[in-house]
């Protein structure tokens, strides 16, 4: 995120700047795939080394990488992809050295651990999969050198932090199963969908398509059943035998079967068990250098009387055709009504792409487009609750009556797909029904949502979304004057949270529904601190902000209510302020 620094003083009125930053290191990174290549052609490999430029130059132009470059945010796989070549390039090295001056080896070896996985990790963790690569380098073209004690337990160390990894989110077993709860799908269809995953990454890297490739892949088809689906089964089989026989050949073809080991090492993070989304085209950016170099050599090889003009011509024609392609993936990127109206063409079901679509609309004001924008999308895709809240949203910023669409919300709550996005819209909408700016928008209904919402399955196996939609009711009931159900609500999040925090609500619901006696009950309760909790005097902090808040009431006209940031609430500080009732702009701070 330090690197965001660079570019600050052109947010948010232009991204260009970043992109260029973020295009800037996908050169470095080819760079760094260049003499990466060009090590391992010298130490293993019969092919030319003119292989380390094409293979370098295919892999700048790929198309597959459009939307990682482009997308500012995956600058923490640009940064991480960096610093694991570094590791590599430098561990390679002192593998090489290693015979010849031990000690100067060995410092290489850890030095490049050290840069590609450590460092690596502090931009996205996925680095952290640089051991395993390492030992795809180990079992091949360092494979036929005699192993030393030390090697052999250098080879076993490798392994160690990934089945650390597993084991810490494995153990126990019904937490791994309810981490499945905010995604679509169960642990076993995530992995029985990632062969055909893994086979649509390699697919895409070899025969990239413009209507296929992007940040919109969110409604990648889910195996449930892997004999059902031939494609996934075919994947599946496909994935085993590639393994398999990279681990067979490894000593007679030992850069190809470093290729096939080295992809597989690049996905077992992000498409292994772990409960992630199950498709993004950056998991798969430097995994597809090892699809690239793989297929130069199965041509090379397989052409061999092909004159060495005829390969050059080929290969340009193909650099040509890939630049082609990724120009034209690129140019929605660089105008955002282009790219609500492509986007939303290449990938019709897309929830990501109908919400981008959709902002895109509402900034320029056109609200209706953006609400139509959504209803298509929840036509396609019924289950998604973001979707009908959305546009609820934008026919409140048209000026438009709601009761219809709260009418159609309320009752797919109990059975909708429910996502962090929903219920910050929910929040927002709320804030709306408070200083009645929406038409047929009303606490009340706010309220009766977010009670249908609650018992929807999927909120009772998230810790969080039980939280928030409580906290919602809560708040809500506050509004109403129902402090006993607020009060109810508030023990639900301190029951899902495990913190006391909820006093603090509770305090300045109490005194906005005029009851400061309720308030001081809460401030009894809490006079006492838990370890770790307590000012210098020994007093609970949120006794010391609960009396603030008593306090500021006991200052402040009955007319006037009370407000505490909850953002900073959070933070462990609370500005504490007052207003006057039913206002939401004119905000005073009383006490920090």
């Amino acid at each position: 995120m330090a690197s965001f620094l660079l570019d600050a003083l052109n947010w948010p009125d232009d991204a260009g700047p970043f992109r260029i930053t973020n295009l800037a290191l996908h050169l470095c990174n080819g760079l760094l795939i260049y003499l990466l290549v060009s090590r391992i052609v010298a130490i293993a490999s019969p092919i030319s080394r003119s292989a380390a430029f094409w293979i370098s130059a295919l892999w700048l132009v790929n198309p597959a990488h459009t939307a990682t470059t482009l997308y500012v945010v995956q600058r923490m796989t640009l940064l991480s992809t960096f610093f694991m070549l570094v590791g590599l390039i430098a561990y390679v090295a002192g593998r090489h050295r290693y015979y010849e001056e031990k000690r100067a080896g060995i410092g290489l070896m850890l030095g490049g651990l050290a840069v590609g996985a450590i460092i690596g990790s502090l931009a996205k963790e996925n680095a952290a999969t640089l051991p395993l690569i390492v030992l795809a380098f180990e079992f091949t073209i360092f494979g036929a050198n005699a192993a030393t004690p030390f090697i052999r337990a250098w080879r076993v160390t490798m392994l160690a932090p990934y089945f650390v990894l597993l084991a810490t989110h494995l153990i126990p077993w019904s937490k791994y199963v309810d981490s499945f709860a905010w995604q679509p799908f169960t642990w076993w269809e995530r992995i029985l969908t990632q062969p055909l995953v893994v086979g649509t990454y390699v697919k895409n890297t070899l025969a990239p398509s413009a209507q296929k490739i992007g940040i919109f892949n969110d409604q990648f088809s889910v195996v449930s059943n892997i004999f059902s689906e031939p494609v996934a089964l075919f994947s599946l089989v496909a994935v085993g035998l590639a393994f398999a026989l990279a681990i067979r050949v490894r000593r007679k073809y030992p850069v190809a079967a470093l290729c096939v080991l080295s992809f597989f090492a690049c996905h077992a993070l992000e498409s292994s068990i772990f409960p992630l989304e199950l498709y993004f085209e950056h998991r798969n950016y430097l995994a597809s250098a090892a699809v690239i170099a793989l297929a130069y050599m199965l041509l090379v090889s397989g052409l061999p009387s092909l004159k060495p003009g005829a390969k050059a011509a080929a290969g340009i024609g193909t650099l040509a055709a890939s630049a082609f392609i990724t120009s034209g993936i690129a140019a929605p990127w660089g105008d955002p009504t282009l790219g609500a109206i492509v986007w939303t063409s290449h990938f019709p079901d897309s929830v990501r792409a109908r919400l981008m679509a959709a902002a895109t609309w509402s900034r320029q004001g056109q609200f209706v487009q953006a609400e139509r924008e959504l209803t298509e999308g929840f036509r396609r895709n019924p289950s998604y609750l973001a979707l009908r809240l959305q546009a609820l949203k934008m026919r409140c910023m048209a000026g438009e009556d709601v009761t219809e669409q709260l009418m159609a919300v309320r009752q797919s709550a109990r059975s909708a797909i429910i996502e962090r996005l929903s219920l910050d819209t929910l929040t927002y909408l709320q804030g709306l029904a408070q200083s009645g700016e929406c038409s047929g928008l009303t606490i009340e209904a706010i309220n009766d949502v977010a009670s249908q919402l609650i018992q929807n399955p999927q909120i009772n196996k998230a810790e969080f979304l039980g939280a928030y939609v409580w906290f919602i009711i809560g708040e809500t009931s506050s509004d109403l004057g129902r402090l006993d159900a607020a009060f109810e609500a508030m023990d639900k999040v301190e029951a899902y949270r495990g913190d006391t925090r909820t006093a603090f609500w509770k305090a300045v619901w109490s005194i906005n529904n005029g009851n400061p006696e309720r308030a001081n009950e809460v401030l009894s309760q809490t006079r006492t601190g838990t370890q770790g909790n307590t000012t210098e005097d020994g007093k609970s902090r949120e006794a010391v902000v609960i009396e603030r808040i008593i306090n500021a009431n006991n200052s402040t006209s009955p007319n006037f209510s009370i407000v505490v940031d909850p953002v900073k609430l959070e933070q462990g500080a609370a500005n504490i302020e007052i207003r006057p009732r039913g206002d939401k702009q004119n905000r005073i701070v009383v006490a920090q």
